[in-house]
């Protein structure tokens, strides 16, 4: 018997590894891990059950549907309260319609990649697909430059990151060092929504980290976003560098 590790396998979201228990030339059994840890238990504790609605679609930039209707059933079977019966009727279809846009983009993200891969350029389809990839890869390339743009437009003097190779998220370290999830009802009221980086400490939190996603909104979207969240990580450094406001 031997043990082999494959991964970790990051294309869209988180990490996950497979761990395969070998007996000669056949796998005896397999498992399935996500190694890394993300933290979004610990951003829910202490607060409101309603949050969970905000802060649980953005474990996946997949599957959030999915994620807002585990969050919806187990809202209703702590408080007791059922839908109306149309209530439910368009909260399934909206589901159903997630579930048929993620088998595309299933097979676009997580499979099509592969067969872009030079192994497969004798096959009469290899050119096609990775035209489509290449194009694909374009589309979110495009906005994550655009990001980028207003990043420095609105935090070039807040923040310092690096533009990503891969994914679909920045990493932002504030000037200001403090505990971002301070901000994040605040920021919620406003209409914005980020990931508190200090959630993805498994011990003492990293102050002053948020994590902002790329790939959905458009340009004006972003730019306003990112103007609202800016506007909001001044008043708080204004508030730290005054002893009368601070006090």
């Amino acid at each position: 018997m031997s043990r082999k590790i494959l991964g970790p396998f990051n294309r869209v979201e988180g990490d996950l590894a497979v761990n395969l228990t070998l007996d000669g030339d056949r796998v005896s059994s397999a498992q399935v891990t996500s190694p890394m840890y993300r933290g979004f238990e610990r951003a829910l504790v202490g607060r409101p059950l309603a949050d969970a609605l905000v802060v649980v679609p953005r474990i996946c930039g997949i599957c959030s549907v999915s994620q807002s209707v585990a969050a919806v059933r187990l809202i209703q079977a702590l408080t007791g309260v059922s839908p109306a019966a149309n209530g439910e009727r368009v909260m399934n279809i909206v589901h159903a319609c997630e579930n048929l846009a993620d088998h595309l983009t299933h097979f676009y993200l997580f499979f099509a990649p592969d067969l872009a891969h030079a192994d497969y350029a004798s096959h009469p389809w290899h050119a096609d697909w990775a035209a489509r990839l290449d194009s694909l890869a374009g589309f979110y390339r495009t906005r994550r430059d655009v990001f980028d743009r207003a990043l420095r437009h609105r935090f070039g003097e807040l923040a310092s990151w690096e533009v990503p190779k891969g994914g679909l998220f920045f990493w932002l370290r504030l000037r200001l060092l403090f505990d971002t999830r301070s901000l994040l009802d605040e920021a919620i009221s406003h209409g914005v929504a980020f990931m508190p980086g200090e959630e993805f400490s498994p011990d003492a939190p990293d102050l002053g980290t948020m994590r902002l996603n790329f790939s959905h909104a458009g340009a004006e979207d972003v730019d306003r976003g990112l103007a609202t969240l800016a506007t909001l990580v001044r008043r708080r450094t204004w508030r730290s560098s005054s002893p009368a406001l601070s006090s």
